[in-house]
């Protein structure tokens, strides 16, 4: 099922909708990051819920699933970039999932200005370096490493991009 525009190009509440997210049905970044999350709780033995995940990242526990059922789409590439993070996503996978939510895969010259391709190429180089190690990082570890590169911290939330953390 793909989300329904109006006839002016906007869902019901007057957001307007990027053509690529209505190509794609709903429910295939939903079931990508189930799956993920899945695969990330069997190799760290642990349960980490939506419920978690929404807690870690800062959000509402209620509209959460709704971000990542896109009932509420969000707009924040920042954030999917964070869920990555989280689930300690390859590159190749985290270039999935903002495929599948609509937006600009990792380092893509196409659709991203030079700035934004080398603040991807960190992110990249941290989620190799993750998936490399035992040791994990966390969201905060890659916001520092942005800072220090000269970039921007992920906008995950509102309060996270007013606050510059």
């Amino acid at each position: 099922m793909c989300f329904k525009n109006d006839k002016n190009g906007r869902e019901k509440d007057g957001q307007a909708i990027p053509e690529e997210l209505n190509m794609i049905a709903k429910n295939e970044f939903a079931s990508f990051i189930r799956e993920k999350r899945r695969e990330y709780n069997e190799l760290h033995h642990e349960q980490l819920t939506t419920r978690k995940m929404a807690i870690i990242l800062g959000l509402n526990e209620s509209s959460f699933p709704k971000i990542l059922n896109r009932e509420r789409p969000t707009k924040r590439r920042d954030l999917i970039i964070a869920i990555g993070i989280l689930l300690e996503l390859f590159p190749g996978e985290l270039s999935e999932a903002l495929r599948l939510y609509g937006m600009p895969e990792l380092e893509d010259p196409r659709k991203l200005s030079g700035e934004d391709v080398d603040r991807d190429r960190v992110i990249s180089k941290l989620l190799i370096r993750n998936n490399s190690q035992i040791c994990s990082f966390s969201i905060e570890e890659c916001n520092r490493r942005l800072i220090e590169n000269g970039f921007a911290p992920l906008a995950i939330c509102a309060e996270n991009h007013k606050n510059g953390t």
